[in-house]
């Protein structure tokens, strides 16, 4: 039996790959309190496996937010993928910091996620997530084995294009060039203007409907850059089936890229 007290990840459910731990048992099920947000949960014994506390500490990296709470942070969470990535051959990596509940498929408890409102205010303009989710990011990139292996390889930097003018993926995806000193290659990137009409409904299609309309969407500018054979990082902030990555790597790859990873906030289940 499991008891109150030890360290647990979540292994199914809605809140698959989260840590926690045991606060009690019921008689049928277990008491869980996630580690990144205080919240109570319950749990099947069946679905977690025990973590040492040791290994948490040595696993995992803490995260100090401006409101006082803590995030908890794995090397081993950060990484996945979706079908249409698995698929690609330039493709090596997706990493993302969390998770991205929409308000029309969760309910409240999960809207009010971190990184869920930070992905929220970024998309409206807001300065000062922006800035600290370029500051989660890199205080995470000095500490983390896996992305400093990543950022070595990378040459240049590329934010997800947007079919508005302003492109609110620049907000935090700037001052991580900066920080990185690695040039952002965004400016070669156009969407043509037939395909920015049927993009503005992109997120609210099925994804064979997403397929055809993000497919030519992106089109490289005349410019002087050696691409050839150069690595490259792709920032977004929410990666749901990956569609728009795939499309934004291929075109990349069209010119001379030779290797594609991605930075998103975080990661919708689809």
């Amino acid at each position: 039996m499991i008891l109150p007290g030890e360290h647990i990840r979540i292994l199914e459910g809605l809140y698959e790959g989260e840590i926690g731990v045991i606060k009690s048992f019921d008689g049928y099920r277990y008491i869980v309190k996630l580690l990144k947000k205080k919240l109570e949960i319950k749990v099947e014994e069946n679905g977690f496996e025990v973590i040492s506390g040791k290994k948490i500490e040595e696993e995992i990296i803490k995260i100090n937010f401006n409101d006082g709470t803590e995030a908890i942070l794995r090397d081993s969470d950060l990484r996945f993928t979706s079908n249409s990535l698995n698929r690609n051959v330039y493709f090596k990596g997706l990493y993302a910091l969390g998770k991205y509940y929409s308000k029309e498929e969760y309910p409240s408890e999960f809207y009010s996620d971190y990184f869920t409102q930070h992905i929220l205010k970024i998309k409206n303009f807001d300065r000062n997530s922006a800035k600290d989710i370029a500051k989660i990011y890199i205080h995470f990139i000095n500490q983390s084995k896996i992305l400093q292996e990543v950022v070595k390889k990378i040459d240049y930097i590329c934010f997800m294009p947007n079919i508005n003018q302003k492109n609110h993926v620049e907000q935090w995806g700037s001052i991580l060039c900066k920080k990185l000193g690695i040039q952002d290659i965004s400016s070669i990137i156009r969407i043509p203007n037939y395909k920015r009409k049927i993009l503005r409904d992109y997120k609210h299609k099925y994804a064979k409907d997403r397929y055809r309309i993000i497919n030519g969407a992106f089109q490289i500018k005349k410019n002087n850059l050696n691409l050839k054979n150069k690595n490259c990082l792709i920032l977004d902030d929410v990666c749901t089936t990956g569609m728009q990555i795939n499309e934004i790597a291929n075109t990349l790859a069209s010119v001379g890229i030779k290797e594609f990873y991605a930075f998103v906030i975080g990661r919708a289940k689809f």
